[in-house]
């Protein structure tokens, strides 16, 4: 596979242009002075200096993004060669974690179960041992012999294992607890989150409907839906 990614033409250097600074400079200068809209007249002026200032801004915007092409094309053709580079490495790496995480699952399984058998074991010599004492007490006091016994054995003995969990220097075994969504309508509020599409999607369909009974009903602003509330906002924008 070639490796060479060839680039576009970048710019070496880039200057905003004198004459827009100095519009900007005007224009900050002038919406400093505007400290109230008293009348009609002041409001349409006001709207007129906003426009200008949209403009204004936008055109860097503008001219931003047109200098910035070459080298967000740049990105995308570094990262595209890249991924292309790294896609058999990553292949691999998915097939080897797999095998890893299986032989290190069943030995886990075996050590658990080795465990759980010893256990088993254990709690069985107790009860074992338990039981022999109690016929022995109960054997010396029908034959009315005072001294008893002496005791059993140490209870639970150690009992060697022989599995081993998976181990290597080079890598970390470790268990994690993941999770899969089987019922999202079963999911308590609570770990949910807001999704602003649903959400701007219902008040698409019924924003007459939401807009009447914030006018007429303003109390419902709740339980239009539970847990959001509405309000209608007067906002002044730009054409």
């Amino acid at each position: 596979m070639n490796a060479l990614v060839k680039l576009p033409e970048l710019p070496q250097q880039v200057e905003i242009a004198p004459s827009w600074i100095e519009a900007r400079n005007e224009i900050v200068a002038v919406a400093a002075g505007v400290t109230e809209i008293a009348d009609a007249t002041a409001f349409d002026a006001a709207s007129e200096l906003l426009r200008k200032i949209t403009k204004t801004s936008n055109a860097l915007e503008k001219f931003r993004k047109e200098i910035s092409e070459p080298f967000a094309e740049a990105q995308r053709l570094v990262k595209r060669a890249a991924d292309a580079a790294r896609e058999p490495l990553e292949a691999a790496k998915a097939k080897l974690q797999n095998l890893l995480s299986r032989y290190a699952a069943e030995q886990q399984r075996r050590v658990d179960e080795e465990r759980a058998r010893i256990e088993a074991e254990q709690r069985a010599a107790v009860e074992k041992q338990i039981a022999k004492r109690a016929a022995a007490e109960a054997a010396a006091a029908e034959l009315g012999i005072e001294e008893l016994p002496p005791p059993p054995e140490p209870l639970a003995p150690a009992i060697a294992t022989t599995e081993m969990l998976a181990r290597a220097n080079a890598v970390r075994v470790q268990e994690v607890i993941d999770w899969t969504i089987l019922d999202e309508g079963a999911i308590p509020a609570v770990y949910k989150m807001v999704d602003d599409r649903r959400v701007n999607g219902w008040l698409a369909q019924n924003r007459d409907m939401v807009r009447c009974v914030l006018k007429e009903e303003p109390e419902r602003a709740t339980t239009l839906i539970p847990g959001i509330v509405f309000e209608i906002k007067t906002k002044v924008i730009s054409r």
